[in-house]
């Protein structure tokens, strides 16, 4: 995805692929990650299935529990899948699934993910 875009990059020559190829083919990988997931896990197929068919208006990150109406099992299955992140009440999905469920971002909630995410990581040390 990223390659193919790259070629009609004149702008980048010296770059094997564009940072706008890069960044326009997270939202079509991140898709493609779902589906996959779908397939490999009857589990989160189901909660996905359910994220689907969300309105629109409900897919903003951060969430509250309630405000998607997961119930705790299905909450606890997506944060040991690490398609959650938990910070005090609120959720955070890491990019490569927030795109392809659909998610927005609310303001301010980019810098936010990246605490978490360099968080989780020492953690993980």
């Amino acid at each position: 995805m990223a390659a193919q875009a790259s070629v009609k990059d004149t702008y980048w020559k010296e770059r094997i692929l564009s940072p706008t190829a890069i960044k326009g083919s997270i939202t079509e990988c991140s898709r493609e990650k779902i589906n996959e997931t779908k397939i490999e896990n009857e589990s989160l197929k189901n909660i996905f299935s359910y994220i689907d068919k969300l309105p629109t208006i409900q897919k903003i990150v951060p969430f509250k529990r309630e405000n998607i109406n997961l119930d705790t099992d299905q909450i606890q299955t997506l944060v040991s899948y690490g398609v959650l992140i938990r910070d005090e009440e609120y959720y955070y999905i890491p990019e490569i699934f927030r795109l392809g469920l659909g998610f927005k971002l609310s303001k301010g909630a980019r810098p936010r993910t990246l605490y978490l995410a360099r968080r989780a990581q020492k953690w993980n040390e």
